[in-house]
């Protein structure tokens, strides 16, 4: 783990340098040196790096050995979403597909998704740190297929901040043929714009309260829902209604809807700003963490959703407590920051074998 832990170190570091008075270190600068590293460490990793790495190496090796037609017929690697089956086939044209397939994936998850914190982010150096913190490093040696979504989501998030709509459904689109959950962006597409009334928080805290009542149905979504019936069969231990994790995320995204509810109300912001807009999808992205940690009380499959939530944290809490602070909302920000501290060190608990992270080796070993 010490390798994670120096990249961490390191990042801290070009943030400690970026913020002192009169530094010279430019943000285009401090993004390269962020980003490289992380790119790196990724893309030479050995493949029991990550608790689905093997999966995917070894679904890039049956494509290359039998032909995309005998592929498509073995059931699990055949259920993959087109955009990763088409990722996959391009790597069979390399040398070697495992490496590529790791190299590959590794510069569209780490370098899109810090290129994004550093073009929409007000304080990017803020949001590297509670990038690693949120775990979304670790996310991207673990769930490849996933994160590479995530890139994508990230992609349309800085199209809604560039007030491109119609790339950021484009993005959207991409995303969702590399993973079907990030449909969970799609609400956020709709909402981004909507300043949340009295009304909407009345809705929100009814749809709260509706869920909690209807979520012990969820585990029969796996039923109807075929690409996942292989969890049904052979995942059971996947079904299992979650522990710790749901309440750490229904606490996580809980307290940042209450960061943003005050943000709103006392932070100064413009009408039809972009610190406005972030403060929209904060709100909204936030609530539907909420919902995703109450899901997962009945099935921890879900907690999943929460990757494409985490990211959009990172970068609206960095834009929208900056600047000349009150008392109450530098207590607030901080509390937020603490929040992440504790997200990352739940993680830190979890198995390897469930969704953690293995000891680092490199690619030759």
């Amino acid at each position: 783990m010490w390798l994670y832990y120096l990249l961490f170190a390191w990042m801290c570091y070009l943030n400690f340098i970026a913020n002192r008075p009169g530094s010279r270190l430019s943000g285009k600068v401090q993004f390269f040196l962020s980003m490289l590293p992380a790119v790196a460490i990724s893309a030479f990793r050995g493949v029991g790096v990550g608790t689905d790495t093997e999966q995917y190496i070894t679904a890039v090796g049956l494509l290359d050995s039998l032909g995309y037609d005998e592929y498509m017929s073995l059931g699990m690697y055949g259920d993959y979403e087109p955009g990763f089956i088409l990722l996959l086939k391009l790597c069979t044209f390399f040398p070697d597909p495992a490496f590529a397939l790791i190299c590959i994936s590794s510069l569209l998850i780490f370098g899109v998704q810090y290129y994004v914190l550093y073009k929409t982010s007000a304080n990017p150096g803020s949001s590297y740190f509670l990038y690693f913190l949120g775990t979304m490093y670790y996310f991207g040696l673990t769930g490849m297929r996933q994160a590479l979504a995530v890139s994508f989501v990230m992609m349309a998030f800085m199209c809604l901040d560039r007030n491109d709509g119609t790339r950021a459904v484009l993005w959207t689109g991409l995303a969702i043929t590399f993973h079907y959950t990030a449909l969970i962006f799609v609400p956020l597409l709709l909402v981004s714009r909507v300043n949340p009334s009295k009304k909407i928080w009345l809705t929100m805290g009814v749809a709260i309260a509706v869920l909690i009542l209807v979520a012990p149905l969820s585990p029969i979504l796996f039923t109807v829902i075929g690409k996942y019936n292989g969890y049904v069969k052979y995942g059971g231990e996947y079904l299992v209604s979650g522990r710790m994790m749901p309440i750490i995320q229904i606490t996580f995204f809980g307290y940042m809807l209450y960061a943003y509810q005050c943000a709103i109300n006392h932070l100064k912001l413009k009408d039809g700003s972009r610190e406005v807009m972030f403060a929209n999808i904060g709100v909204y992205s936030s609530f539907l963490g909420v919902l995703v940690g109450i899901v997962t009380m009945e099935v921890n499959l879900f907690y999943r959703f929460m990757y494409f939530l985490i990211p959009i944290q990172c970068i609206t809490l960095s834009t929208i407590f900056k600047g000349d602070l009150s008392r109450k909302m530098k207590l607030i920000k901080g509390v937020a920051y603490a929040a992440f501290v504790l997200l990352f060190i739940a993680f830190l608990f979890v198995d390897s074998g469930w969704f953690g992270i293995n000891q680092y080796a490199l690619y030759w070993n």
